[in-house]
């Protein structure tokens, strides 16, 4: 039966249109089971605020979904109260939906299709193995499944946001992307064929940067009735804000620019709830032409049109532009150097509506002297000496992709997020690798396709290197422009001689050798840390960057999904154990002893675990609604659940852990109690526990599959980096079971060590991974192999034999009752799955009265 005729009657028919002549705002409920498979994200406007006036600061940002019965889809919005399960990573792509609850409205100004719309307000979320419904919609394209009555598009045009005057949606993790196919790949075909081109080009009558700037002065002061033969932009600073009138708007009276795009800046997003830009875009480009370079400005729909298309070396004809000074000489902040032009040259949809051409390379004249791409490479052996904070462009082959990670953006609302991962890059120029920070370059599809074994260009990096000069690693900046394999035939860089060279090393390479090499995804911090408290506290402002265990809790329970948040805690070591990867269980209590803890949850919501071999509900309700007072939940029987997340091998139980996992252990057998403890401390040479601790804890008894960095497989790389990557926004883009695809790749470390550590105030216990590093400097400073100072230097030094785990654990009781400065990275890798990490442990320093 084909999907037309199985829709007529499919479940979201009946449950939301049954009875044809009832008026719209009354809720309808689907009783049959639901599927989302596609979520869009986009900015509140002053329309919505007014329509949801309950939303507060942290929701400012609206979803609408797709959802499918597996017959026929429907868009609806997302109830604002919803939106925190979806941040984090709760309701998401491939949820099945139950007794699903939807507000029904009808668009008054509309007829046909699109004027029904829809509002999702509840429903219970279950998040299991995949069903026959999703199994089958997984071998198909969603575009395959009919709208139901029409209502997903109206003639053709692009899905909008439902309840927010914006042209088109956010990615789901960031704002400096574009996402969706409102974004054209292509240009708009404006320039004639290249024979045409090239026939007028030698008629053409342009300007130059320079010769725009000295018209915009000029008529800034014929608009401001003011004399005088010298004049520079400083001047107009002088004036007050009068000066704007000189904004040159009309179409005419300056000439036709040909300049080259030197750079491109990364989008921004400007878009906020009390503005009503319906494309809130702006992207900044450098552009160059014989009499210096200048800065040229995309506004708003114009970025939908052409920021792909314009990239770093193509040359551009613009005409119907505005001309402004450029922020820095505005603010008096600005000194114009011998090549760079302090102008702006605005380029909008409409007020002039702004003509772009693009010419083609070959029918660029050479009496037009246009500038060429410039590069300056610079080679790992090189980076040692290079001055701090230079900004230069780098080539490797990559061996280490590190996961994405997300922390709150500088200046943004409490919403708006930053994407970067660390990228280990090998030029064959010395033994350490290139390090690479890279943020948002506006290359979506590069980013979440980045992998090892890729050569990879990353232009107009920065050069950082710690206060010691110890490490040194290259950011990518607002300008930096990434190239991977596909991309590099016919760039200008490759005949530049570093370039050149790289590519005779990469030759001698042997593809066999290289491979067993790569890695993937797992913790990774960097720089490192000072291994001298002093020096640690110096740099984080003392006392400043310390968090009470009360604090910290309020802080993880308000993390969003892939969030990243360091917090630096005093404590005291209270237990320590050695976890061989693949046999956790030799650190846990042995699988017979059954003990019964009895549960509550305490200043948290109820965020159950998923097991992967079973699913869970949970009604969708406000999250802001918690209750301080424990929840009682039903007596346990033997062999819990919780107790099964102990005690039970990690292949047949899942990694996952709770966000504030409180096991208040009043033992009801104190004898198995005591049996449980004699194991820990005589039975077993990779544990040390120094003492019982029955209060809340914080943290997992294993590492998270995410927290493990893995082998790459040359044959599944792509699929390596997909389950290691951020969640979807569309179910096709999804894997059936991203932590069973991890898991199946070989991990690079042998095993962890788990700290269990105690707040000064015995009111919370944090369970901690300890992952030992590897150094990067040549030449580290030695120091002894003690579990004190590896705590210290996070890792062991490559100056002294490294200890076995079994000897390091019987020297942890030298460090009980001892107070330590714990520094802790704790990132949530979804709803219930909380990765804490230890970084490094100083001792307390002693402070002088």
């Amino acid at each position: 039966m084909s999907f037309t005729s199985r829709h007529l009657n499919c479940p979201l028919e009946r449950a939301l249109f049954k009875g044809e002549g009832s008026s719209g705002g009354s809720n309808k409920t689907c009783r049959e089971p639901l599927y989302l498979v596609a979520l869009d994200r986009y900015k509140a406007d002053s329309e919505s605020k007014r329509l949801f006036p309950e939303v507060s600061p942290y929701q400012s940002f609206l979803y609408d979904a797709t959802i499918t019965d597996g017959d026929c889809r429907i868009r609806a919005m997302l109830h604002p109260r919803l939106g925190q399960l979806v941040r984090v990573n709760e309701l998401r792509c491939g949820s099945e939906l139950h007794r699903a609850e939807f507000t029904v409205e009808f668009d008054e100004k509309r007829l046909g299709p699109g004027r029904v719309k829809f509002q999702l307000v509840g429903a219970e979320v279950e998040n299991g193995p995949e069903g026959p419904v999703l199994q089958r919609l997984r071998g198909q394209s969603l575009a395959a499944l009919p709208w139901l009555r029409g209502d997903g598009g109206v003639g053709g045009l692009a899905l909008a946001p439902l309840k927010a005057r914006r042209s088109c949606y956010l990615p789901l993790w960031n704002c400096e992307d574009y996402f969706g196919d409102i974004w054209k790949k292509k240009p708009p075909s404006t320039e004639p064929a290249n024979n045409r081109a090239r026939q007028g080009s030698s008629s053409l009558r342009f300007i130059t940067l320079r010769q725009a700037r000295t018209a915009f002065i000029n008529n800034c002061r014929r608009n401001l009735g003011t004399v005088g033969n010298r004049w520079t932009l400083g001047n107009l600073r002088t004036l007050g804000n009068r000066w704007t009138l000189g904004n040159l708007g009309t179409v005419g009276n300056l000439g036709t620019l040909l300049v080259r795009v030197m750079k491109k800046s990364r989008l921004r997003h400007y878009g906020r709830v009390q503005q009503n830009s319906e494309c809130p875009y702006q992207a900044e480009f450098q552009v160059a032409d014989r009499s210096g370079s200048a800065s040229m400005i995309l506004w708003n729909s114009l970025c939908l049109n052409w920021f792909i298309c314009l990239e770093p070396g193509i040359v551009l004809k613009l005409q119907n532009y505005r001309v402004k000074a450029t922020y820095s000489s505005r603010m008096g902040t600005g000194q114009e150097s011998e090549d760079q032009i302090e102008i702006e040259i605005n380029l909008n949809s409409q007020n002039p509506s702004a003509i772009i051409s693009i010419i083609p390379e070959e029918a660029v004249q050479t009496d037009w002297k246009l500038p060429s791409l410039t590069f300056k490479f610079h080679r790992r052996e090189k980076l040692d000496v290079v001055p701090n904070g230079t900004i230069c462009d780098v080539i490797g082959l990559v061996t280490f992709v590190g996961r994405p990670e997300r922390v709150l953006k500088k200046g943004g609302d409490f919403n708006e997020f930053s994407v970067y991962r660390w990228v280990y890059m090998e030029d064959g120029s010395g033994d350490a690798p290139i390090v690479l920070k890279l943020e948002s370059t506006s290359q979506p599809e590069l980013h979440t396709q980045l992998h090892p074994m890729l050569v990879l260009v990353c232009t107009n990096v920065q050069l950082t290197s710690t206060s010691n000069k110890a490490e040194l690693y290259v950011t990518s900046t607002t300008n930096s422009h990434v190239y991977r394999r596909g991309q590099h035939r016919g760039r200008p860089y490759t005949t530049h001689p570093k370039v050149v060279q790289f590519i005779q090393w990469l030759k001698t390479l042997s593809e066999k050798e290289e491979v067993t090499k790569i890695v993937l995804g797992g913790y990774f911090s960097f720089p490192p840390l000072p291994s001298s408290v002093e020096q640690y506290l110096e740099e984080r402002n003392g006392e400043a960057c310390l968090s009470s265990m009360e604090e910290l809790k309020g802080h993880v329970y308000r993390l969003q999904y892939q969030q990243h948040r360091r917090f630096t805690v005093q404590a005291t070591i209270i237990a320590v154990c050695y976890c061989p990867l693949g046999q956790e269980e030799v650190c846990s209590p042995p699988r017979q002893m059954n003990v019964q803890p009895n549960i509550s949850s305490d200043r948290s919501p109820e965020i159950p675990s998923q097991a992967r071999q079973s699913s869970m509900k949970r009604p969708l309700e406000d999250p802001g609604t918690v209750s301080t007072a424990p929840v009682k939940r039903p007596s346990l029987p033997p062999r819990s659940k919780a107790m099964q997340e102990v005690l039970t091998p990690p292949s047949s139980r899942s990694s996952t852990v709770k966000v504030l996992d409180t096991f208040c252990n009043e033992f009801e057998d104190e004898e198995l109690v005591a049996a449980l403890d004699e194991y820990l401390e005589e039975s077993n040479p990779l544990v040390w526990c120094g003492r019982r601790w029955h209060g809340e804890r914080l943290g997992g008894m294993t590492a998270l599959p995410e927290t493990v960095p893995r082998y790459g497989s040359y044959n599944k790389l792509e699929l390596h980096t997909q389950a290691a990557g951020l969640q979807p926004a569309c179910f096709e883009h999804t894997l059936s079971d991203p932590v069973k695809t991890l898991e199946s790749f070989p991990s690079s470390i042998a095993g962890y060590y788990r700290f269990t550590i105690l707040g000064l105030n015995e009111s919370l216990a944090i369970e901690t991974i300890f992952i030992p590093t590897k150094h990067l400097s040549l030449s580290p400073e030695p120091y002894e192999n003690s579990l004190a100072s590896i705590l210290v230097h996070g890792g062991f030094s490559p100056s002294t034999p490294c200890p076995t785990p079994e000897e390091l654990i019987a020297s942890a009781s030298e460090l009980a009752h001892q107070h330590f400065l714990f520094v802790l990275d704790i990132s949530s890798q979804g709803v219930g799955r909380l990765e804490v990490v230890l970084n490094r442990a100083y001792p307390c320093p002693t402070l002088q009265p």
